[in-house]
């Protein structure tokens, strides 16, 4: 499965966990939600992806970083 950051680019599972220092497997049981969420984890794909992973339901998918106008 491709996997896109905020501003658009594509990914497989094993890119972005070789990325992170983390397993294929750890990523897709994370997108299949059959992993407990692992904080630090979430951390690195946030600052990764550029996307809010964590916090309010409104604001979980949105650029951590919105680009500046």
């Amino acid at each position: 499965m491709a996997i896109k950051n905020a501003e658009g680019k594509s990914m497989t599972q094993k890119e972005l966990a070789t990325s992170v220092n983390s397993k294929p497997q750890d990523i897709a049981d994370l997108e299949s939600g059959r992993a407990v969420p692992d904080q630090a984890l979430l951390g690195k794909l946030e600052r990764k992806l550029n996307v809010k992973l964590r916090g309010a339901k409104n604001l979980i998918g949105t650029p951590l970083h919105p680009k500046k106008k």
